[in-house]
């Protein structure tokens, strides 16, 4: 299954034309809502540093249904300067990465998330929503936003992708057209996940 940009292409709109410890997955491990079970390669979850950003780069250039050329600059402009983490196997090669900008005190939004086409369907999509999603919580954010490519778009590599973060416990709330910053004709669909209570210390 893909795992895929959560707002489609952040500059356009258009379909294409933390917890610095590292985590050890060994088994797949499946986000709420259940999915494929199985073993996973040996793989460590990370927080990104500023010189993986090439790495996430390369994991976008070989998904080019999902995003467009102008997402390799963003992400090269934002994961330095935000809250990300990667899976990187037993090999020191980065084949994933979670990209989650802080928007508000107790709020977050996944920008990105990808992984190598190689090694989809093997958990490391969901290890990495877990593992981002744990050390979110644990700085005191509440909610987490994904934006994606809404099913009234009718363009079907997304639709693996909602279903997806449904999987992983978002729901979707709202769909917006045009988003800001998107083209009118690619609808937005917004899932939202609390991950903990505002109140909680």
């Amino acid at each position: 299954m893909p795992i895929a940009c959560s707002s489609c292409d952040n500059t356009t709109g258009e379909k294409p034309s933390g917890d610095a410890r590292p985590h050890r997955v060994t088994k797949r491990r499946e986000c709420a809502g259940g999915g494929h079970s199985g073993d996973d390669p040996a793989m460590q979850i990370r927080a990104a540093r500023a010189d993986d950003v090439d790495a996430c780069v390369a994991v976008l250039a070989e998904l080019p249904d999902y995003f467009t050329a102008s997402t390799h600059d963003e992400v090269r402009r934002e994961l330095p300067v935000n809250p990300a983490w990667v899976a990187q196997d037993d090999d020191g090669v980065v084949v994933g990465f979670i990209l989650a900008p802080r928007r508000f005190a107790h709020a977050a939004e996944i920008t990105f998330a990808a992984v190598m086409p190689h090694r989809h369907r093997q958990g490391i999509g969901r290890e990495l929503v877990a593992q981002s999603l744990a050390a979110l919580a644990s700085d005191g954010v509440a909610v987490v936003v994904v934006k994606t490519l809404d099913a009234s778009a009718n363009y079907e590599p997304y639709a693996a992708t909602r279903a997806f973060w449904e999987r992983c416990g978002f729901v979707q709330i709202d769909r917006i057209d045009p988003l800001p910053g998107w083209q009118p004709g690619n609808p937005s669909a917004i899932y939202v996940r609390a991950i903990r209570s505002s109140d909680d210390p």
